[in-house]
């Protein structure tokens, strides 16, 4: 009778430790999701699709778009908004042309304000804390010039 008891006891503290979630795989803030489907003409760019780090911004996503076209030869699209704090007005990505990466902030007067020191590489990754979750980044599909983004 004992070792069933044991035996019941053992199970349980299984179940309930395997069955907890841990802080670093739940983001408490993530990026509201938002239907994304639509179409932009990247000859309207200039020379966006020859020139490897430029960039441009678009409307869509849940704080805007920003579209990448990175040193691989890829095009990538992203979310505007960081990922930390999403919700927060000043959360907003910019592309900091002098480290060719996106900081959170927005510009005002022709002065950069940080919302965060939040900072992403062309990958979407984080490089900079606070934020530890990588950026909303969206499907592509490419037919000639027209690229089309959506989730």
């Amino acid at each position: 009778m004992m070792n069933s008891i044991v035996q019941l006891i053992f199970v349980m503290l299984l179940i309930s430790v395997g069955c907890r979630k841990t802080k670093q795989n739940v983001n408490a803030d993530p990026i509201p999701y938002v239907q994304v489907n639509s179409s932009i003409n990247l000859a309207l760019q200039g020379n966006f699709t020859i020139i490897p780090g430029s960039f441009f911004y678009d409307v869509g996503g849940y704080r805007g778009l920003v579209i990448v076209h990175d040193f691989e030869g890829n095009i990538k699209v992203f979310d505007r908004a960081c990922s930390y704090q999403p919700q927060s007005d000043c959360s907003v990505l910019e592309i900091d042309s002098n480290t060719i990466q996106l900081r959170c902030g927005h510009y005002e007067s022709g002065n950069f304000k940080p919302c965060c020191e939040s900072k992403f590489n062309l990958f979407g990754f984080p490089v900079n804390e606070p934020a530890t979750f990588p950026l909303r980044e969206y499907r592509t599909a490419r037919s000639g010039n027209i690229l089309n983004v959506f989730n």
